[in-house]
């Protein structure tokens, strides 16, 4: 009978239909029931997220590490993966290729000379080094098998962020990782020690997160040698492992501390006993007293208006003599 009174009611009253239908949604506790129920775009977001969450792991890794390769390679080609290289860029392709003809770790001078240098450290070359003994020494190689190593970005901050995080938010971490756009572009068009830095960084922090969980000598070993070479991309690294062996010796136990602090060790170990026997220091990078002069000297700090500017000390005429000649020692 009620739906019958409503049939009719529809039929002879529609505006007391439209009425009744307005003022029910007007009412505020109607309004909260129609806000609790999905929307469609909900809907596809909530399925979305189950289905994320029913990956394995390994699916995850791989399909990541595919989809930065993906997007890098794209860039590079459409950019021009064989485009020669100019500036810091340059310096690191002709490194490698000193490496590889047998000159050792050396750059071409102002005087036109080939000499040994640690300018800088010795890591973004040697993987560059690598690409030419493969593939052959053009711009290309280079580019490629910096592709190849920094694609391992995406899945190894996923490893990193699904250590503290659910698998949905550990997903999207490693696809920002994948498609962010400067990141893209250091590590598909430019050549930089960033592109290899990151993936060792964060291998790296994997490691050690993997020793404090399962208090493995061997896992902490293989840390520091994963911190070693991080350094040897990027000497800024060094002071990073220094207090991640203090915090795992406080955490985990001093022989963890250890075990890393010698992988670490190890790995700097030839390179510092080889720029010893050359500068007659066991120095990581001489370019460190290049960066701090050229945005500490007078032409800088003395006139307000230029603080924070940087200054090749190489090129510029408004360096003190005293201070250009301490710069001219570090080299």
């Amino acid at each position: 009978m009620r739906q019958l009174a409503d049939i009719l009611l529809r039929e002879e009253y529609p505006s007391l239909e439209t009425r009744f239908t307005e003022v029910r949604e007007a009412s505020p506790a109607y309004q909260e029931y129609m806000s609790l129920q999905p929307k469609a775009g909900q809907d596809f977001l909530v399925g979305i997220s189950r289905w994320l969450q029913q990956r394995r792991a390994i699916e995850v890794v791989v399909g990541l590490y595919l989809l930065a390769f993906s997007v890098r390679l794209v860039l590079a080609l459409l950019a021009g993966i064989n485009t020669p290289f100019e500036k810091d860029a340059k310096e690191y392709f002709d490194a490698a290729s000193f490496l590889v003809q047998g000159h050792g770790y050396s750059r071409l001078w102002e005087d036109g000379v080939v000499r040994l240098s640690a300018k800088r450290v010795p890591g973004a070359s040697l993987f560059l080094a690598l690409g030419i003994l493969l593939f052959g020494p053009y711009p290309a190689a280079a580019r490629f098998i910096e592709i190849v190593v920094s694609s391992f970005s995406a899945p190894l901050l996923y490893c990193f962020a699904r250590r503290i995080s659910a698998a949905v938010p550990a997903i999207l971490s490693g696809l920002c990782c994948a498609l962010y756009p400067s990141g893209v572009f250091i590590s598909g068009v430019a050549v930089t020690s960033e592109a290899f830095l990151v993936p060792l960084l964060l291998l790296s922090l994997v490691l050690t997160v993997r020793v404090l969980d399962l208090r493995s000598a061997r896992t902490a070993f293989s840390a520091g040698l994963a911190w070693g070479v991080a350094t040897l991309v990027r000497p800024t690294t060094a002071p990073m492992a220094a207090i991640v062996a203090l915090y795992l010796a406080w955490c985990a136990g001093w022989k963890r501390g250890l075990l890393l602090g010698t992988g670490f060790a190890l790995i700097l170990s030839p390179w510092l006993v080889r720029n010893y026997f050359v500068f007659g220091q066991p120095l990581l990078s001489t370019q460190g007293g290049e960066v701090f002069l050229g945005a500490n000297n007078s032409y800088v700090l003395d006139v307000p208006r230029r603080h924070g500017d940087w200054v090749s000390p190489r090129n510029s005429l408004h360096i003190g003599t005293k201070s250009k000649a301490l710069w001219m020692r570090s080299l």
